[in-house]
């Protein structure tokens, strides 16, 4: 089943036209994770230091996003707040995935101009010291379900 992945960023204004998420960013892909360090005293795994939560690296096209983005890195702009949507398509639509991020920093930001129809894409990466994200699992008759919800503090290294 396709799927639409959408990034909403302060002022930013990307190029959907989607009538829940216009003027956000389109995205390619998204990548993210958590580390923890493990160590085995007497025989048991346990944690051997603090979580470790990665940078979110977007993959999208070169847009109208893309001057702002650039100028907005090279000034170290903070943002409030970050959203990531992720919708199944089809007959019903659902929103099964949308992850909050809080103070928001670009920190890296690779472009790669290709020719011809190829298309021109830029990876971004985002620090945050804060998430929360909400699950919907999809119902038989295609309708989220009860949505599970997780966050953390990356700074007071808590859940939320």
């Amino acid at each position: 089943m396709s799927a639409d992945l959408f990034l909403k960023l302060g002022n930013v204004k990307g190029e959907s036209v989607d009538l829940k998420h216009a003027g956000e960013m389109e995205l390619l892909s998204a990548r993210w994770g958590m580390q923890v360090a493990v160590g085995a005293n007497g025989g048991v795994l346990a944690p051997a230091g603090r979580a470790e939560v990665k940078s979110l690296r977007v993959e999208k096209r070169v847009d109208r996003a893309s001057p702002t983005l650039h100028a907005q890195t090279c000034i170290g702009q903070l943002y409030d707040t970050m959203v990531l949507t992720k919708r199944k398509s089809g007959l019903v639509p659902l929103e099964y995935l949308r992850i909050t991020f809080k103070d928001v920093m670009v920190s890296d930001i690779d472009i790669s101009l290709g020719a011809g129809d190829d298309g021109d894409l830029e990876v971004v990466s985002f620090a945050f010291t804060e998430y929360k994200e909400e699950y919907k699992p999809q119902n038989g008759d295609g309708t989220g379900g009860a949505a599970v919800t997780a966050g953390f503090n990356c700074i007071k290294c808590v859940k939320i």
